[in-house]
């Protein structure tokens, strides 16, 4: 049994897993490991340096993702140890990476992690709302509830004028 409260490690594999259960991903690439966000007196700025973690996309549409830290050390592909990072995610934009939320999500790294994770996801998508816009036609974009299989996905608000959905396994 796992201990629930105790530091768990994982591999690249493992993490990445988890990742593809909840939604298509997308490792970070070129430039993305180059740099980092942090807050600058209350705004995000570009910080220099190389991120050791491997990091991931998850794409919402073509302006806004969920951007994935797994602490898993790069050199390595296992988790750093207990103590030094943990999970965090935070929405951001496509085109740059930059935050559009407030600040990042933690997840801690014990047994319970891999549910944590796919809950902390299943809230960043649900606060979407009005920040997200159909890319056919402009209005706001949701996140439903299909009512033959209750799965959820990203829907136009329009419906059923726009029929734009995206697919999202929660």
């Amino acid at each position: 049994m796992v201990n629930k409260r105790k530091y768990q490690e994982f591999s690249k594999d493992e993490f990445e897993k988890v990742l593809w259960e909840i939604s298509p991903v997308v490792e970070f690439f070129g430039d993305f490991y180059n740099f980092d966000w942090q807050k600058d007196k209350g705004e995000w700025v570009k910080a220099p340096g190389m991120i050791n973690e491997y990091c991931y996309f998850l794409a919402l549409n073509s302006d806004v993702c969920i951007k994935v830290y797994s602490s898993v050390k790069k050199i390595v592909d296992l988790s750093r140890p207990s103590g030094e990072d943990a999970i965090r995610i935070v929405l951001a934009s496509t085109a740059d990476a930059k935050p559009v939320r407030g600040k990042f999500t933690i997840i801690k790294r014990t047994g319970t992690w891999r549910r944590n994770l796919k809950l902390r996801v299943s809230e960043a998508i649900g606060s979407l709302g009005e920040n997200m816009e159909c890319p056919r036609c402009k209005n706001r974009i949701l996140l439903k509830r299909n009512s033959i299989d209750n799965s959820q996905f990203l829907g136009c608000s329009s419906f059923p004028k726009c029929d734009y959905k995206r697919k999202f396994i929660l």
